[in-house]
């Protein structure tokens, strides 16, 4: 993620160390934001499971990216029923906006 970001590896090592003092700026398209949303979601899936914790956190982050906390909700619900297989972001995109 962090070489999809342009992120060095001492930058990095700063984000790790303190996270709280990165800026923060969502994409401006939903498919953007729903995009940074799978690159977590496929890191925090990467041992097949999502604790209680991991979801928490995921609906933050949802939030942070602009959803609204009833669709970030939704969306880390449908995600972890998706994610459960291991799908491309394309195949994602199509089965979470999906009715």
């Amino acid at each position: 993620m962090a070489r999809k970001l342009d992120v060095n590896e001492e930058e990095y090592k700063l984000i790790l160390k303190n996270p709280e003092n990165i800026p923060f700026t969502a994409p401006n398209t939903k498919i953007k934001r729903l995009e940074r949303l799978y690159d977590l979601l496929t890191l925090v899936f990467a041992d097949h499971e999502m604790d209680e914790q991991e979801a928490f956190m995921m609906k933050r982050y949802g939030i942070a990216l602009g959803f609204s906390s009833e669709d970030s909700k939704a969306i880390i619900k449908r995600s972890i029923a998706i994610l459960g297989g291991k799908l491309s972001f394309d195949d994602y995109l199509y089965l979470l906006e999906r009715e």
